[in-house]
């Protein structure tokens, strides 16, 4: 399974959400994340 987490953030608090987003689904087997 391919998953790419696409976001914009101006301060940094997406970011942040976006990082935890893309670290949970690293942990799907077999999923490639970006």
């Amino acid at each position: 399974m391919k998953v790419k987490v696409v976001f914009y953030s101006m301060y940094g608090h997406i970011y942040r959400m976006a990082e935890a987003v893309a670290e949970g689904a690293r942990e799907v087997e077999r999923a490639e994340v970006q």
